[in-house]
C-alpha cells in the first residue's frame, strides 16, 4: 500500500494542489497529513474544502488549535497572531467544528501520525535535533511516526541499542527494519529548508521506501491574496526564501 503524505498545508491553496496532484500521479492508496491545515496563509476555506472532500485524514496541528480556542493568543508571534485572528474571522461553524473533531494522534497500525512529539511535554515541542528525538521515541508506541511542526524534512532513527541519529530527507530513503523511525515530512505551504519548493512524501508499506517530491508553485499568486488581506509582510517573503 502507497501513503501520501502532507505537512504542515498553512492555507496555501497553490501548493497543495500541486502536490495533490503529484500524489495522484504517484497512484496512492490513501492521503494522510500532519496537521496545521490553517495558519500563515490567506486560503484557510478552500483548503479545508479540499481536505474534507478529499476525506483526507489529518491530525490537529497548532495552529488549527489556536484558531478554535477563541482565547487570547499571548505566547505566540505577532505575525502568526495577526493570521489566526483573520483566519477565525473567516471560517464558519462547519470549519471549526472540524478542526475541533481533529485527532491529535492517527494511530495506521503501520505507523502514527502527530503533529510535533509524541513527548507532549511541552504539547507542541519541536524535534530538532537528536536528544529532542530521544524524547520522542521514548514515548512513541509504533515503530514508524511521521510528524511535521518544523516545516524541515528530516529523518530521525533509533536504533536497538537506544542511540539517535539525524540525517537530512532529500531524495529516497528505504526505512531499515531494525531500527525506530520518526520522519519529518516537512511543510506543503511554509516550507523552512531555505528551499521554497513545495513538497509531498511517499511511504510504501510493503518495500518501506519513503520518496519526497520537491515542486514549483505560483508563489505570486498566494503573495497577493496574502497582500489583499494585510499580511505582514514578512510572511510574504518567507514564501519565498523558504525559511
Amino acid at each position: 500500500m502507497k501513503i501520501g503524505l502532507l505537512g504542515d498545508i498553512h492555507a496555501n491553496l497553490e501548493a497543495l494542489e500541486v502536490c495533490l496532484q503529484k500524489l495522484v500521479d504517484e497512484e496512492c492508496d490513501y492521503v494522510m497529513a500532519t496537521g496545521d491545515i490553517v495558519g500563515y496563509g490567506p486560503q484557510p476555506q478552500e483548503c479545508l474544502d479540499r481536505i474534507i472532500e478529499l476525506e483526507i485524514h489529518s491530525v490537529r496541528g497548532n495552529h488549527d488549535e489556536y484558531v478554535i480556542e477563541q482565547t487570547p493568543l499571548l505566547a505566540i508571534n505577532p505575525h502568526a497572531k495577526y493570521v489566526i485572528e483573520w483566519t477565525r474571522s473567516q471560517l464558519d461553524e462547519k470549519y471549526l467544528e472540524y478542526l475541533r473533531k481533529l485527532p491529535d494522534v492517527i494511530d495506521a497500525k503501520d505507523f502514527l501520525i502527530t503533529h510535533a512529539s509524541n513527548s507532549r511535554a511541552p504539547k507542541w515541542g519541536y524535534v530538532l535535533n537528536e536528544s529532542s528525538a530521544l524524547t520522542n521515541f521514548n514515548r512513541q508506541t509504533r515503530r514508524i511516526c511521521f510528524n511535521g511542526h518544523t516545516h524541515v524534512p528530516m529523518i530521525f532513527s533509533q536504533d536497538p541499542d537506544g542511540q539517535v541519529k539525524m540525517e537530512e530527507f532529500t531524495s529516497t530513503y528505504t526505512l531499515n527494519p531494525e531500527l525506530r523511525y520518526l520522519i519529518n515530512v516537512g511543510s506543503v505551504g511554509q516550507p523552512r529548508d531555505k528551499n521554497p519548493k513545495t513538497m509531498s512524501v511517499t511511504f510504501d508499506t510493503e518495500t518501506s521506501e519513503l520518496k519526497i517530491f520537491r515542486m514549483d508553485y505560483d508563489i505570486s499568486k498566494v503573495q497577493a491574496a496574502m497582500l489583499k488581506n494585510k499580511f505582514p509582510a514578512r510572511l510574504l517573503a518567507r514564501l519565498e526564501e523558504g525559511r
